[in-house]
């Protein structure tokens, strides 16, 4: 299992130019982008519908090919950001989940409403082999999720491999997550597993992923995908 933190923060999710739908549970990574605010929260969709609003960027926003600077979406419009588009897609809100009468999952606690509904998701997510993206403010216990979903999933008995985008030098990323061979660059002087070898069979943590630069979260995407999608044997 893959998991993969990082703090909450307000983000555009970057979609193909033919207006593909973006949707933020297949797309692990997100390219902020600060002149632009999509005000996601459930107190933002009532009567009027989604607010967009346009915070003073150099090429403007392009709602089905109508400059805006403020605007409600209701839902089906295509809204162009430089050379990317995004289709806006409104769904029913989806009913709550029962909530579990256990007071917590794992190393994780937690008795009221909103945790008791969570815990069947985590059981659930625990049972998977499905890469799992874990938000929250510093603090907030997502490393505790983490080792919870490996103690209660199938991999428990695997390693548990922790990697920190922060505590490695950007020139060496790449190494720690993939590996190398012996003599690959300067200093390379013994073979190196990368963290996604040293946690077969088990779970790693992916942890402050934002911090990656986008070359790197690319290759990071096809390595994830790989995992669960592996090539088929002809």
């Amino acid at each position: 299992m893959v998991l993969i933190a990082g703090s909450a923060s307000p983000s555009i999710q970057r979609a193909r130019p033919a207006c593909s739908p973006a949707r933020a549970r297949h797309v692990p990574f997100t390219s902020r982008i600060a002149p632009y605010r999509a005000d996601t929260s459930p107190s933002s969709w009532g009567e009027r519908g989604l607010r967009l609003t346009d915070l003073g960027s150099t090429n403007g926003t392009l709602v089905n090919a109508m400059p805006v600077v403020e605007m409600f979406l209701q839902g089906g419009e295509h809204i162009r950001i430089g050379a990317s588009t995004l289709r806006v897609s409104a769904r029913p809100a989806a009913e709550a989940p029962e909530p579990s009468r256990a007071t917590g999952f794992g190393r994780l606690v937690g008795s009221s409403l909103v945790m008791r509904r969570l815990y069947p998701l985590c059981e659930r997510l625990a049972q998977s082999t499905v890469p799992v993206i874990i938000e929250g403010e510093t603090g907030t216990g997502k490393e505790v999720l983490a080792e919870s979903l490996h103690e209660h999933g199938p991999g428990a008995a695997g390693p548990f491999v922790v990697f920190d985008c922060t505590a490695v030098a950007p020139n060496l990323v790449e190494s720690e997550l993939f590996g190398h061979e012996r003599g690959a660059f300067t200093g390379a002087t013994a073979t190196r597993k990368g963290v996604f070898e040293q946690a077969q069979g088990g779970t790693l943590l992916i942890d402050e992923i934002g911090d990656l630069v986008p070359e790197l979260q690319s290759k990071l995407l096809r390595a994830i995908r790989a995992l669960r999608d592996p090539p088929r044997r002809r």
